[in-house]
């Protein structure tokens, strides 16, 4: 997931590069506060990137941008509704928090949901986590497959994937990492393991 303030001062594009050089599937185009002339950019730049690459690219709640940079997918943030038709008439993942969210994730008809935050985060600090229990239990519930977010890392993937989760998602353990290309494939040895 994207953040461009959270990659030490380095350019968005090429940490995402480094990222999908070093064998990233997909990326998700989250800077939600980018102007939509900036994010139109920022996005052609990522589709261009992760389809020379073989990656999959979603836009975080712009069905607009989505469409115009033909991603392969829109993430619906919690509360964002189902787009018309018209709009996006794509694949969808949605955030989930809770039983609630995961049974929205249903209803919409998405294809997965990220659901946060498995441990503690920088985004959200005020969010309590739910921990490898609670997510297993939520997991092992869910109409849809689980992504888990919040605090992934390197270190901790291998309880996401213990906990039900069917990959994981993350910023700073990739964005903020020293050496984006090592964390990238230690997180894929950790979920290919």
């Amino acid at each position: 997931m994207t953040d461009r303030n959270r990659t030490g001062g380095r350019p968005l594009s090429q940490v995402v590069e480094r990222a999908l050089d070093a064998g990233l599937p997909a990326v998700q185009l989250r800077d939600r506060d980018l102007p939509e002339d900036e994010a139109l950019v920022l996005g052609t730049a990522l589709r261009e990137a992760t389809r020379a690459r073989g990656a999959r690219l979603l836009v975080n709640g712009r069905p607009g941008l989505a469409r115009a940079v033909a991603a392969d997918g829109l993430h619906l943030p919690e509360g964002l509704p189902r787009p018309a038709a018209d709009q996006w008439d794509g694949p969808l993942s949605v955030a989930a928090h809770d039983r609630a969210g995961l049974e929205r994730a249903r209803q919409v008809g998405a294809s997965f949901a990220l659901l946060s935050p498995l441990f503690e985060t920088r985004s959200h600090p005020e969010a309590r986590p739910l921990g490898p229990e609670r997510f297993a239990a939520l997991a092992a519930g869910s109409p849809v497959p689980v992504v888990a977010l919040g605090g992934i890392s390197p270190a901790n993937a291998a309880t996401a994937r213990q906990a039900g989760a069917q990959g994981v998602a993350c910023m700073d353990a990739i964005l903020a990492a020293p050496d984006v290309s090592w964390a990238v494939r230690s997180l894929l040895a950790v979920l290919e393991g």
